[in-house]
């Protein structure tokens, strides 16, 4: 029997792309671009998934595929409910970007409360006077209240390391986690966003990119916030109004912005985001640390060379297709 053939379409960390390469039964076979990739397809029995998209159209050109593995928390770019139909089993990597995205948020927090952005700017253009206006005073964080949208491990971490570490108090909207269990955690639950919006100091979105939480960060939620309120979305780009977003800052309203997403990815260079002083801004680089990496890649190979072999992966998105999923030879 010849092995079976995984695409690697996402750039693994060296000791994850050596355990795929050393894998039984398998040959990791890397397209040099998304032409390549397209016309690899029907000889796949595997993928290991980065940013291209997934939907009904490719998986019918993938008529070998078995398994596809989501290199990242997110399965935006992969139609979940076409690959169940049709037999695919999709995986992700759920644990692996959590620590470096809760700190990387914790980060944009900070970034954002004590104007590291416009600070670092002015210095860099020989500005020391700017220590001195009062419009660029910081705050501080503790005994503040933060808002979690999301309540999973990334929201978990986040609320975990600012209760723990800055003595803020949580709360938390998640329509999907049961009130007792929010509570248990110590946070307390909000069942309606707007109010949490008129309550936080800081907001901070933590949820995957699905149909209900489009724009959830809506333009009603954003005027919402307090004028001093500071928000933060370290989860996809389209979960905010971006527009929305611009608009509020343009008018004064918000304290300030942390953003490591976008709508779209790569922004527009002409974003009038780069030109507003109270936004701090990184290239999706949330998970983009070297254990993150590492997880993340190790976790995917090896859930996808297992159900390669007729073995059940430990962070299945469609678990419940295990018993008719395609086997193909």
């Amino acid at each position: 029997m010849s092995n079976k053939i995984v695409l690697v379409n996402a750039v693994l960390h060296p000791e994850a792309a050596q355990r795929l390469e050393e894998a039984p039964n398998v040959d990791a076979v890397r397209p040099n671009s998304t032409q390549e990739m397209a016309s690899l397809l029907p000889d796949a029995h595997g993928i290991v998934l980065g940013g291209y998209a997934m939907g009904a159209e490719q998986m019918d050109q993938a008529v070998r595929l078995e398994v596809i593995g989501r290199h990242g928390a997110g399965i935006d770019n992969v139609d979940l409910a076409a690959a169940s139909e049709r037999g695919i089993v999709v995986t992700s990597t759920p644990d692996g970007p959590t620590e470096s995205t809760a700190e990387h948020t914790l980060m944009l927090i900070l970034a954002a409360a004590c104007r590291l952005h416009q600070f670092d700017k002015a210095m860099r253009c020989g500005d020391f006077s700017v220590q001195g206006c009062p419009d660029n005073m910081g705050c501080e964080l503790r005994g503040k209240r933060l808002g979690i949208v999301g309540f999973g491990r990334i929201g978990r971490r986040v609320a975990e390391m600012c209760r723990d570490a800055l003595q803020m108090s949580v709360y938390v909207y998640d329509p999907y986690m049961a009130r007792e269990d929010i509570e248990a955690w110590g946070a307390t639950p909000v069942t309606d966003l707007i109010d949490l919006a008129r309550e936080a100091d800081v907001l901070s979105a933590h949820m995957p990119l699905t149909t209900e939480t489009y724009h959830i960060i809506s333009v009603d939620v954003i005027r919402a916030m307090k004028p001093s309120a500071i928000l933060i979305n370290a989860a996809r780009g389209p979960v905010l109004d971006e527009l929305a977003l611009i608009e509020a800052l343009q008018d004064g309203h918000l304290g300030a912005v942390g953003l490591d997403v976008f709508d779209p990815e790569p922004p527009r260079s002409d974003n009038p985001l780069f030109d507003i002083d109270r936004v701090v801004l990184t290239p999706h680089t949330g998970s983009f640390t070297y254990e993150g990496r590492r997880l993340m890649g190790m976790t995917v190979v090896d859930d996808v060379v297992a159900v390669l072999n007729g073995e059940r992966p430990r962070f299945a998105a469609n678990p419940e297709i295990w018993a008719r999923r395609r086997v193909t030879g």
